[in-house]
């Protein structure tokens, strides 16, 4: 396990709250939203004794996939907060990252180390759930939309998703560029680490890592992500605030299935419906996206099955043919005949029987004795 230094999170809040010395929480229990001069607190936005990459059992994410979990910088870097690519211009993060005032200039930029960034890409708007009201973890979830050609960059958004499924228990993968350490330092890298859902509310999940690791300063905004039953993997959850000082206790993650209708209103609309041109089978149909249009192609009706084409596609082919190519007319391989029979590819060796392989006046390739070829001279 690695441990660096790190950076706060809205390090322009904590300043403005630093002269009242803020509040602290107990351990497991939800700190006070207000601090001792009655000022909205500074969430702990919990990684602390993170991995470099994904843990496979959990998630398996590709190079381009990983590029998708970046860093959003607040003027200038002024405050940071993690926060994931979920369609080509689209960026998920935290309310609370983005809703207090005095903000000029957001930046998206990602890769292992957010201070010599793979990417960079300049916020066109930015957008707190309507509701929020600085009480994490109700209602903390926003967007910012970004300019500029994301796949070109080798980014693959990580899709959000909508459905609700019943994961208490269960291990999730969390990521994010915040403080490893939550006593001070400067930390720019990226960290993963996994933990279990301990609760499921409503409208939020908790996770707890056993005292063992957890979510800290400037992780605010990363996703929550799981593997779905497709065996996709998608954002479920988003970082909002943890309940320990130490960075250690339970986070509480805004559930995206809850906040859909908020998060989807700024993804691009998609004519395929989330068909993809790699296709699917649903039965013996193949349903694909093309020219956005979705396809669907009734295998069974000509009497082929559906399946990878050979290139990762899935479309209509024709059945396996049990005779691999080979015909009843047959052919000599060598001195051995071969030849389709009943479905199945018979071959006779000539040569133990003192017989050729050759064609009969029939046309057929079998073994025969040598004054029975067509053509041979004697």
């Amino acid at each position: 396990m690695k441990t660096m230094p790190g950076v706060g999170v809205l390090l322009a809040v904590m300043t403005a709250l630093a002269p009242c010395g803020g509040g602290t929480s107990k351990k497991h229990e939800a700190p006070p939203a207000e601090d001792e001069c009655g000022a909205i607190k500074a969430a702990f936005f919990p990684v602390i004794n993170g991995e470099a990459g994904p843990d496979p059992a959990v998630v398996t994410l590709t190079e381009s996939q990983k590029l998708a979990v970046g860093a959003i910088l607040i003027n200038y870097g002024m405050a940071l907060c993690t926060a994931t690519l979920v369609a080509p211009n689209v960026v998920l993060t935290a309310a609370h990252c983005v809703d207090y005032g005095g903000i000029s200039s957001i930046s998206f930029v990602g890769g292992e180390d957010y201070r010599r960034p793979a990417f960079t890409f300049a916020a066109i708007s930015w957008h707190e759930h309507p509701d929020y009201a600085g009480l994490s973890p109700e209602f903390d979830v926003g967007v910012v939309l970004i300019s500029g050609d994301t796949a070109a960059a080798g980014i693959t958004p990580l899709p959000v998703s909508c459905e609700t499924p019943r994961i208490v228990g269960q291990t999730v993968q969390l990521v994010g560029y915040g403080m490893t350490d939550p006593y001070g330092g400067n930390n720019s890298y990226r960290w993963w680490t996994t933990m279990y859902v301990d609760r499921e509310m409503v409208n939020y999940y908790s996770v707890y890592g056993d005292g063992m690791t957890g979510l800290c300063q400037g992780d605010s905004g990363g996703p929550m992500l799981r593997t779905m039953e497709d065996g996709q993997v998608n954002v479920v959850g988003v970082t909002s605030s943890i309940d320990a000082d130490d960075c250690l206790g339970h986070t509480f993650y805004p559930r995206t299935d809850y906040y859909c209708d908020f998060i989807s209103g700024y993804l691009p609309q998609d004519p395929c419906e989330g068909e993809t041109i790699q296709g699917r089978c649903d039965g013996q149909t193949a349903v694909w996206c093309e020219a956005e249009a979705v396809v669907r192609d009734d295998c069974a009706s000509r009497g082929w099955l559906c399946g990878d084409d050979g290139t990762g596609q899935m479309r209509c082919a024709p059945p396996p043919d049990p005779c691999e190519g080979e015909t009843w007319e047959g052919r000599c391989d060598g001195q051995t005949a071969v030849w389709c029979e009943a479905e199945t590819v018979m071959r006779d060796d000539c040569a133990p029987r003192g017989y050729l392989c050759g064609a009969l006046e029939d046309g057929l390739s079998r073994c025969v004795d040598e004054c029975m070829l067509i053509g041979r001279v004697g």
